[in-house]
């Protein structure tokens, strides 16, 4: 059943992620070098804080786009979600930024700019982040190979413009902004609208809020991880730290993007569908393959490593055209990390499907206290690889109570997982 899905949907879904992974290893380098990294440090912090609210404001409704197979006939319920989340945007930037001011006074002198342009590139990040939900949940996978295509080349393209007319970091972020707010127009704009007839109701939207809003504080939380991983190093390591340690982790993280996203977009909304027509059998066939495959390709990952660690590392050494000092355990604790929460997003399926998306968040929870606790205490002596170790750590504690629960949840279903 696994092999049947990712034949149909796959092969979208992985060049979907292979051209933006592969223009993205070229983009990381070319920037950092043309930015400087700790300018490109500070642009990728900006990022990470774009998306972590850009999941807390809509996470909740393109979550339950996927789970609950939204058509076009529910576009007035839609309509008044994308207004709220769109509204919430504005609020917890302008809340964000003026703690900034007040309590760090960072960006005092460029309040306005910076305000301007990362409230816009948020905007942009959350009209795409709920297109691109609906056009998956509608199985439009060619559909969201194109806007992921348009993106991947704007979000390249444009800050290289941008830095060429001289605007520095609000610059790049407000190319960010335009690349995703014109991806998202044309994903709209592609959306397959089958249904004329439509009406308001209210308890939908409190149906999907409610399914979907713990779903949007993990995700938060999720994206926050960079985002606390960058803050971390800069406070205990320095700037320099920072923006090497981001390259690494955008070049790793991509990578593995690359296999796993894939799998994921592919069964999610598939998952659902069988879920919710209560074929749970066939939906725990399909969780049991996707670990064995996930199994299989760790244990091939990792035997890549050991035979060819080396070259590896000149790989990354010409990529970033730096030399690398970190010890070579440095890109396998990454890797390792990068690999883990990818699968993550397939081990707490379960939970997903049970409706116990609150079980998650305090899961998530849990695993950034773990990571924290390890950042605090480590980090000082050992640097980077301690980072990578914490953010290991983090990833294996949220994925073995997921997948214990998760396994229970099944269980609790009438099925027995072996």
């Amino acid at each position: 059943m696994l092999y049947r899905i990712i034949k149909k949907h796959g092969p979208a879904y992985f060049f979907s992620k292979l051209i933006p992974g592969l223009i993205g290893m070229i983009a990381v380098p070319l920037f950092a070098q043309l930015y400087g990294l700790e300018n490109y440090g500070k642009i990728m912090i900006f990022v990470a804080m774009g998306n972590a609210i850009t999941v807390l404001t809509s996470g909740w409704l393109a979550q339950s786009w996927i789970r609950f197979q939204i058509t076009w006939s529910d576009r007035s319920n839609l309509g008044q979600a994308i207004l709220f989340a769109l509204i919430a945007v504005m609020a917890i930037c302008s809340i964000i930024l003026f703690i900034m001011v007040v309590f760090t006074q960072y960006m005092l002198n460029n309040i306005f700019l910076y305000f301007s342009t990362t409230i816009f590139m948020v905007l942009g990040m959350v009209l795409f982040y709920i297109i691109h939900a609906g056009l998956q949940a509608q199985f439009q996978s060619k559909d969201v190979l194109r806007i992921s295509f348009l993106l991947s080349i704007l979000c390249f393209g444009l800050p290289i413009i941008s830095f060429y007319l001289n605007r520095g970091v609000t610059g790049f972020i407000f190319a960010y902004g335009l690349a995703y707010l014109a991806a998202a127009l044309t994903g709209f704009y592609r959306y397959n609208k089958t249904t004329d007839s439509f009406a308001s109701d209210s308890q939908k939207i409190r149906t999907w809020f409610k399914y979907g809003f713990p779903l949007s504080i993990w995700l938060t939380f999720q994206a926050s991880i960079p985002f606390l991983e960058r803050l971390f190093i800069q406070n205990l390591l320095g700037p320099q730290q920072v923006g090497q340690y981001t390259a690494l982790t955008e070049l790793i993280t991509r990578a593995f993007s690359l296999i796993i996203f894939p799998i994921t977009l592919s069964i999610q909304p598939v998952m659902m569908k069988h879920w919710n027509q209560d074929k749970k059998d066939l939906v725990i066939q399909i969780w049991k393959q996707c670990i064995l495959l996930l199994s299989v390709f760790m244990f091939a990952s990792l035997c890549i490593y050991l035979l060819a660690h080396n070259m590896i590392i000149n790989l990354i050494n010409f990529m970033l055209n730096t030399t690398f000092h970190q010890p070579i355990i440095l890109v396998g604790l990454m890797a390792l990390s990068g690999f883990l929460w990818q699968a993550n997003l397939i081990l707490h399926k379960p939970l997903e499907l049970s409706k116990e998306t609150g079980k998650m968040v305090v899961i998530i929870l849990i695993a950034l206290l773990v990571m924290s606790l390890v950042y605090v205490i480590t980090v000082p002596n050992y640097g980077l690889v301690a980072a990578a170790g914490a953010a290991c750590l983090g990833a294996m504690t949220y994925g073995m109570i997921t997948f214990l629960y998760g396994n229970f949840l099944f269980r609790k279903s009438h099925t027995l997982i072996q």
